[in-house]
């Protein structure tokens, strides 16, 4: 079957072309997309052909996770962000402060060096996601058999691991007074008191998200257009505590999260 790009005979350096020269040739074009190509020829090399080819519901399923993962948690994460800034005003001030001074620090401009400078911001998405991990259990498979390290216990080739987040990131052990929000967890002093594996929004290791860096990105990106226009409250309708629904695939609340937005005036 053939996507209307294919029909049409669309041209586009994109994701979506990358996945149809990958379902008609087996690789992509490297003369096209240059190392990009070539890192992506690499792996697809180590790949079993016939256990995983690109082509029907495997092809389908690359395009849906990077929807999901890409447009659906950044939204949700940035959703639960806001509710927090709503809730703690204190905190909300003092990132909205930080975006100030920072931006007059670079004129202005709201560049790569800018958003990394802006180190309060990403303490209140790190603890927002430690609260909100987009994922509630992470899982994997090992490809082998595995010795876990100091014990006698084997992982055998093809056994399910379940790695619960919200019970780890909810571990009085590690982060006292758990169901409290508090940025200054994510201080580069506190971070460095913990093991860590004790955070895993994104997963770890050869398989963590390889949108981390993005999401977060975009994150901050949302949220500094809002807080220099806009100071975030709860209304009438806003839900104390959130309850989570159970049926959503990424984690996310029952009914969504209704809050009140005035404008700043300059």
């Amino acid at each position: 079957m053939q996507s209307i790009k294919e029909k049409k005979n669309i041209q586009r350096d994109d994701f979506l072309q990358l996945l149809i020269q990958l379902k008609n040739k087996g690789r992509v074009d490297e003369e096209k997309n240059g190392l990009e190509a070539e890192k992506v020829n690499a792996d697809n090399d180590t790949v079993d052909q016939k256990l995983f080819k690109f082509e029907g519901d495997n092809l389908v399923a690359q395009a849906a996770i990077f929807f999901t993962a890409g447009f659906e948690a950044i939204a949700t994460n940035g959703s639960f962000v806001l509710y927090h800034l709503a809730m703690h005003p204190e905190v909300q001030e003092k990132a909205r402060a930080e975006i100030h001074e920072v931006l007059e620090s670079e004129k202005g401009k709201l560049t790569y060096e800018a958003l990394n400078k802006m180190e309060y911001l990403q303490m209140v998405i790190s603890e927002t996601l430690r609260l909100f991990p987009n994922l509630s259990v992470l899982d994997r498979v090992p490809n082998r058999d595995y010795v876990l390290p100091g014990t006698n216990l084997t992982l055998e080739k093809g056994t399910p691991v379940y790695i619960p987040l919200m019970g780890l990131h909810m571990d009085p052990n590690i982060y006292p007074n758990p169901e409290k929000f508090d940025p200054e967890r994510f201080s580069q002093e506190n971070i460095k008191k913990r093991h860590p594996f004790t955070y895993l929004p994104f997963g770890d290791g050869p398989k963590f998200c390889v949108g981390k860096r993005f999401g977060i990105m975009a994150v901050k990106t949302g949220m500094i257009s809002i807080l220099q226009n806009f100071e975030v409250s709860p209304c009438a309708e806003t839900p104390v505590p959130l309850v989570l629904d159970p049926k959503a695939m990424i984690l996310a609340p029952i009914g969504g999260i209704p809050l009140k937005f005035n404008r700043i005036k300059v």
